[in-house]
């Protein structure tokens, strides 16, 4: 899941994604972005206390989807010259969700929900997602005449979809023991 959002594409492409819009400003952007998603990872303790990790993870899905798509739009119309600035503030804004959001929760939410001896194999999947995401993304952006918008629309979409998964399957952990959360598992069955 979250690979699926796009973040290690964001990421390996800030530089070039921005170079389209904003040329000036491009050998900053990965610096500002990670600088900033630092800062929001580390609210993301005082998030995950209050809200849990079943709201923490629909609030980055839903926001990082809607974000996603509106970058893809505006490159669409990436002629109107203030999208630049626009796709900038929202990639900033884009980090700093997930920093709050999806970058930890998800760290934390595997190993409550399966056995101790398959987080290995989960880190493994999560790992492999970004390395496919992070090899394709270049290939489509080329493939588009170096438009990104593709990206952003696919993973956008995608995310979108998986904010209505994890609303019916995924299950509150925050203050459980296993077998608690082993039997909000069953309740839903």
């Amino acid at each position: 899941m979250q690979q699926l959002t796009g973040i290690n594409s964001v990421v390996t492409q800030a530089n070039r994604i921005v170079s389209k819009v904003i040329p000036s400003f491009s050998e900053y952007v990965s610096l500002v972005i990670n600088f900033i998603q630092l800062l929001a990872t580390l609210s993301a303790v005082f998030v995950l206390a209050k809200h849990g990790r079943k709201i923490t993870t629909l609030m980055g899905n839903l926001l990082l989807g809607i974000i996603d798509i509106l970058i893809g739009i505006l490159f669409v119309f990436q002629s109107w010259q203030p999208s630049g600035y626009f796709i900038f503030v929202l990639l900033i804004f884009y980090n700093i969700v997930y920093g709050v959001t999806l970058g930890p929760v998800v760290w934390l939410y595997v190993p409550e929900i399966i056995p101790s001896k398959i987080v290995p194999f989960a880190t493994m999947t999560n790992w492999f997602g970004c390395s496919i995401c992070v090899l394709f993304t270049p290939i489509v952006i080329q493939l588009n005449g170096g438009n990104p918008y593709p990206v952003f629309m696919f993973f956008g979409v995608v995310t979108l979809l998986l904010y209505i998964m994890n609303y019916f399957l995924m299950v509150e952990t925050k203050g459980k023991t296993k077998v608690q959360i082993a039997n909000s598992f069953r309740k839903q069955e």
